[in-house]
């Protein structure tokens, strides 16, 4: 047999048992394992992208060293470290298999549950789907997450996060204004997809975007005539009680532009 003949490199073999580990099945890993001398650090590097959850509880049991290999093993099916080719599902049963070894840290869990979920998309619901009922993953972790997924503008993530999370009336409330006043409209919509928010706390995110297309989605939503919905905003930001349309146009025409959405004002106009 040709890798008992010492005709092959040991770096030879080991890139072998690196590539069987990302694209080959786990008979083809435990016959190049029996069948000659591979090094310590080649299956460490071979268990740390393996791609399919029987290669890589294989392997878990030849590590020399497991606790540093695990942690490595785990950012890369997170997405946070070298990039390894999976399918959903085996990712998900690798996350969940190497949090099982009890050599994953807390800190860890929590550090890459903020960096996934709050900025990348890629495999977000994976790693929730894996590690949501993981007694680490406290209140305060998913409210970080959140509130970076909105500042990061990821519409995805925090529909996801409101999905699976309870977070309370005045975060979401916060998080509609801070995503209106930033633009970032889709992560607003997802928000305002929620049924428990104030029509208090919406008005405030309407006075604080210039987005149209957006203004124009929550009005229908809402149900309101877009005069009386402005109304509502114009009585708020100004601290007034009630406004006329008389009253109303002046004050439009000394706003910032970006109060100002085009068809509401020559709504007004009509109304003089």
């Amino acid at each position: 047999m040709l890798l008992n003949t010492g005709c092959i490199t040991q770096d030879r073999i080991g890139r072998a048992l690196w590539n069987t580990a990302q694209y080959g099945s786990s008979k083809s890993v435990e016959f190049l394992i029996r069948n000659s001398s591979i090094s310590a650090g080649a299956i460490k590097r071979a268990f740390e992208d393996a791609s399919k959850s029987t290669i890589s509880k294989f392997l878990y049991k030849k590590l020399v060293a497991p606790a540093e290999s695990v942690a490595s093993a785990f950012r890369n099916a997170a997405g946070c470290g070298r990039y390894t080719f999976m399918s959903d599902g085996e990712r998900v049963t690798i996350l969940t298999f190497l949090r099982s070894t009890g050599l994953v840290p807390d800190n860890l869990v929590r550090d890459t549950f903020v960096a996934v979920v709050g900025e990348s998309t890629s495999y977000a619901d994976v790693f929730v789907l894996a590690l949501s009922n993981d007694a680490c993953i406290s209140p305060e972790i998913t409210l970080e997450a959140f509130q970076k997924a909105v500042r990061e503008g990821r519409p995805e993530n925090v529909k996801l996060l409101l999905s699976k999370y309870c977070f309370a009336l005045h975060i979401k409330e916060e998080a509609m204004v801070s995503a209106a006043r930033d633009g970032r409209c889709e992560v607003l919509k997802e928000i305002c997809a929620s049924k428990d928010r104030s029509l208090g706390a919406l008005n405030k995110a309407i006075a604080a975007t210039s987005d149209t297309a957006w203004l124009r989605h929550s009005a229908a939503r809402l149900d309101l005539r877009p005069f009386d919905w402005w109304r509502k905003v114009c009585c708020e930001k100004w601290n007034v009680v009630q406004l006329s349309p008389r009253v109303l146009l002046p004050r439009f025409k000394s706003t910032p532009e970006k109060y100002i959405v085009p068809q509401f004002t020559a709504r007004l106009r009509n109304m003089r």
